[in-house]
């Protein structure tokens, strides 16, 4: 046998996940990721936008 069978025997099928859950997985895991950044960055930015607004706190 040479290399190339021995690497198709070694994993007949071993997948970490199907091919159609990657795509879902990475949208949900990216979309928690952006709203982590932008719900840490909401108090500087509502400080930011009262400055350059001139809003005041009623």
């Amino acid at each position: 046998m040479h290399e190339g069978q021995i690497a198709a025997q070694a994993a007949p099928g071993a997948r970490i996940a199907r091919a159609g859950v990657i795509v879902p997985l990475v949208l949900i895991v990216s979309l928690f990721f952006l709203w982590g950044v932008a719900n840490s960055l909401n108090d500087i930015l509502i400080k930011q936008f009262k400055k350059a607004f001139e809003l005041s706190d009623l």
